[in-house]
């Protein structure tokens, strides 16, 4: 799923901040919001950078 939202390119750290919020939700996601989900972990860690 991660790549294919961000692409080929994605880095294990990208990978188990997914995994940790999707553990961390009790409820279903749509694939939408999981997709939303994904970019936003994106432009938050690009915003660090």
């Amino acid at each position: 799923m991660i790549e294919a939202v961000v692409g080929p390119a994605y880095d294990s750290e990208l990978e188990s901040l997914v995994t940790m919020a999707l553990s961390a939700s009790s409820g279903g996601m749509s694939l939408k919001e999981i997709a939303d989900g994904i970019l936003a972990i994106e432009d938050w860690r690009i915003s660090l950078a």
